[in-house]
This record gives C-alpha cells, structure tokens and sequence, in this order.
C-alpha cells in the first residue's frame, strides 16, 4: 500500500518540477530577447500597444506595454500608456502605481501628474461606492446612502448604473421629485430624449412649476427638435 502511494506522488512531483524548469527557461528567454533587442524594437511594440489601446483591448495593450518596459524600463510613455489601460480597466490603485513608476523618471511630466490625480479621484469615489453598498446592504431602503450612490455614479460617468440605482429610490418612493429629476437628466445624457421628457412630466405632476424640472425639460425637448430636423 505504502509502495502505491510512493508511485502515486512521482508524476506529481515531476509536474511541479517541469513547471518549475518552465518557468526558469521562458524567463532565461526573456533575458536574452531583452539583450538581444533593441530601441527600435521596443518601439515598434509601443505602436502595436498603442492600437490595441485604442481599439479598447486593454488587457492586451498592457501586455505589450510590459514587454515595451522588459526592452526599456526608462521608456516613459509605456508607463503612462500603462497607467492609462489600467485606468480604462478601473483599476485605479495599479495606475497610480505605475504613473509613480512614470513620475520617479520624470517628477516633472504634467500629463502623467494629471492622470494620477484623476486615478486618486476616482480610486476615492470608488471606495465611497463601497461605504454606501455596506450602508444599503444593511439597510436597504436609505434613502441618503441610494441617493449618495446615484450622484457618484453621475459623477463617474457610469450613468446607467447610476439610473438603475435611481429607479430602486423610484420603487421606495415613487413620488420623490430628486429622484425623477435626476433620473430624466441621466436619461439625456445618454440621449434617451423621449424617455426623459417622460419621466420630467411625471416630475411635473407632482411639482408642476418646479423651474430646474421645467428648464431640464425644455433641454430635452430642444434637443429632440434639432435630432428630428437633421441638426443633431
């Protein structure tokens, strides 16, 4: 019995030891195309990452970028580059590292100063997105926390999400006037200019001379006028 479960552990320990080996030749291979490469060639990556980034494939642009950085840890705009994939991915944290990776070559490069402050700023409404979901999962119907969290989203440019969250406000109280106002706005943004002079006349129905309501729906309906006559 013990000889069958000495057999058993051989091929397990020769997978780990060939995974092992694996991993020690392809970063030997690294090395030596890092030696064996140059200037040219890190460039050459740099404008195959550039349009995957801008054909939105983020993930493999970083790719690129990192195999830019292996060739040239100096070259600035991989970094930034990067950091703007990251970023794009909603991965703020990792971007602001790699604009400080970007900032240690240059403190003085403002392009890459400016993304790092906007990473900071969406990193940190990100993390009062996560207060309010703990509010709302502990309490389901505050209001303040629902509304906190729509207006965040706004913020963010995550306006479907942010709808979403206005239309639960919208099921707890359907007569909150904040809420179809902020919903209509929402709806325009994203050009859904029928659907928000709707929801701006429920809004009037309850507060019929409310002058942001009115003017909110005056927009939409101007803009709808100039779509239909070909100015949009």
């Amino acid at each position: 019995m013990d000889n069958d479960k000495q057999i058993q552990k051989v091929p397990k320990l020769s997978l780990e030891k060939l995974s092992e080996d694996s991993k020690l030749v392809k970063r030997g291979l690294r090395d030596i195309q890092r030696l064996e490469s140059s200037p040219q060639d890190a460039q050459i990556l740099f404008n195959k990452g550039i349009e995957l980034y801008k054909s939105e494939k983020y993930l493999e642009a970083i790719e690129i970028f990192d195999d830019v950085l292996f060739i040239d840890p100096q070259f600035i705009e991989a970094l930034k580059r990067k950091g703007a994939a990251l970023h794009r991915l909603e991965r703020y944290q990792d971007a602001i590292e790699v604009f400080d990776e970007a900032l240690e070559i240059d403190p003085n490069f403002n392009d890459v100063q400016i993304r790092k402050e906007t990473a900071l700023w969406h990193l940190r409404k990100q993390e009062e997105m996560g207060e309010f979901d703990k509010v709302i999962e502990n309490n389901p119907s505050d209001i303040s926390a629902l509304f906190n969290k729509g207006l965040a989203l706004d913020k963010l440019a995550k306006f479907q999400e942010a709808i979403l969250v206005f239309d639960k406000v919208l099921q707890l109280y359907p007569r909150n006037k904040k809420a179809l106002l902020n919903k209509g706005i929402l709806l325009y943004k994203i050009d859904k200019l029928r659907e928000a002079v709707e929801v701006f006349d429920e809004a009037l129905e309850i507060v019929p001379n409310d002058t942001n309501v009115l003017n909110a729906r005056r927009l939409a309906v101007e803009e709808m006028k100039k779509q239909q006559n070909g100015q949009g």
